[in-house]
């Protein structure tokens, strides 16, 4: 065996096992790394295949000729047009819901009664989300690796507040008047000046000062140990309403430390640790407020179905698809008593329960689930909005799993459609479905059309 064979095999023997552990680091590659991989592993089995030449031979019969190849060569065209490996799902199938939609619970001081933020109109809020949006694409352009994922969820986030401009605004009114309240209790542990120009700017919007105060708060010594909790945990929600998940989470961690049975602080770091892909935290956090939670409203609260729904999307994000689907049933049982059918949460369930049948292989039900929260959210939304956009996609993933790659290619076209309405052609998302049409295309054996589309995929995810 010469000298220039050996090598060869060497080569391709460390690329496949460094690319086994790739596989496991990065179960959900993106679509440049799933082409990265591709070549790559083609190359290693290439390299294996030196050391048997002419043991292969190849015939494949293209839309516009015949390829033929023997040994090597042949062994790498086999593997990068039939590997396996294909990503066809969305990596984010799931919404992860932060509150019931009930009234906002606030460590035992009762409820909230939302108020007219006078200062702060639509337009003002629209305008600010905007700007926020704007960042982050900035952001993104220097960022990688999981500061970029992260920035990806952001903007993911601040698109939908601008889809459910209404709802959104709301909730954000909501959250002021919640911090109003908060701010308004640290009377006595801070001059009454400051305290006043901080309520006065968060009639306006504004949190910066009711932020300086909260820090104040936790830094003095002759606080009470639930007032220093109280004020990481709204220096939590400020960071969280800023979508800078990392300072959030460190804020309500510190807030679960000081007071450990409460549930809201919980269950809103258990929220901010699968954001950041903490997923055993998040189930840690998330099954401690579930206890409190059932004691203090039982089994049929939207605050109890959200609280299984997010226990449902951490165990489905570890690929526990089973004890997911356990979490989403309960969640979906729940919602249907207090909801009825025609509702968003009840969409939630329905798409959540069809990505984990997916993870599971058993494609028919993904269907029959992902059918039935796109009927919902149509009604609800349109066809031009970011959840419908993943509804045709996750169902066109399950018709790919089928083998129907026709039907999975009419699903995937009107998710690029509508996503290339809410997004630059340069965004993920939009990489995502054109890599998606790829792989269908590639199944269908019009590897031109597949190639078209994977380079666009490619072009964008090197831009990105």
């Amino acid at each position: 065996m010469g000298l220039e064979v050996i090598l060869a095999f060497s080569f391709g023997l460390i690329f496949i096992v460094t690319l086994l552990v790739l596989a496991i680091k990065f179960p959900r590659p993106t679509p440049f790394q799933y082409t990265v991989f591709r070549v790559v592993l083609a190359l290693a089995a290439g390299g294996i295949g030196a050391v048997l030449p002419g043991f292969l031979n190849l015939d494949i019969n293209l839309p516009k000729g015949t390829l033929e190849a023997g040994g090597a060569l042949a062994l790498f065209v086999l593997v990068y047009f039939y590997n396996p490996a294909k990503l066809i799902s969305e990596p984010d199938i799931t919404i992860q819901e932060t509150t019931g939609p009930g009234a906002i619970i606030t460590g035992g001081s009762g409820t909230i009664t939302v108020t007219q933020i006078t200062g702060f109109t639509p337009e003002e809020y629209e305008t600010g989300v905007k700007i926020r949006i704007k960042e982050v694409k900035k952001e993104l352009a220097k960022k990688h690796g999981e500061e970029r994922d992260i920035l990806l969820k952001k903007e993911q986030v601040l698109v939908e507040k601008l889809f459910n401009q209404e709802e959104s605004y709301r909730k954000r009114v909501k959250e002021l008047a919640e911090r109003e309240k908060a701010v308004s209790e640290l009377s006595g542990l801070v001059p009454e000046k400051d305290l006043e120009k901080a309520l006065a700017e968060l009639k306006n919007g504004h949190e910066k000062l009711a932020e300086k105060l909260f820090y104040q708060v936790k830094e003095q010594s002759e606080v009470s140990v639930k007032q220093a909790a109280e004020a990481e945990f709204q220096l939590g929600k400020i960071a969280n309403g800023r979508i800078d998940y990392g300072r959030a989470f460190q804020h309500f961690k510190r807030a679960t430390e000081l007071q450990p049975k409460n549930s809201l602080y919980l269950n809103e770091a258990g929220i901010l640790a699968n954001t950041l892909a903490k997923y055993k935290i998040a189930i840690d956090y998330y099954e401690k407020a579930l206890k409190s939670y059932l004691i203090t409203y039982g089994p049929d609260h939207p605050t109890v179905a959200t609280n299984w729904n997010n226990l449902g999307v951490a165990w489905n994000a570890l690929g526990d698809y089973q004890k997911a689907i356990d979490y989403y049933e309960k969640a979906l049982k729940s919602d249907l008593k207090t909801y009825g059918p025609d509702h968003p949460s009840v969409a939630t369930r329905w798409n959540n329960l069809g990505g984990a049948w997916n993870g599971l292989g058993d494609y028919k039900k993904a269907i029959d689930y992902y059918e039935k929260a796109l009927e919902s959210n149509l009604e609800t939304y349109g066809p031009d909005h970011p959840d419908v956009a993943t509804r045709w996609n996750n169902l066109g993933a399950a018709w790919d799993g089928l083998g129907d790659y026709k039907k999975a290619i009419d699903y995937y076209e009107k998710a690029l459609k509508s996503d290339l309405k809410t997004y630059d052609p340069d965004h993920p998302k939009v990489a995502i479905r054109w890599n998606n049409l790829g792989l269908a295309w590639n199944s269908l054996g019009d590897y031109k059309k597949a190639i078209d589309y994977y380079e666009k995929a490619l072009k964008s995810d090197l831009k990105t």
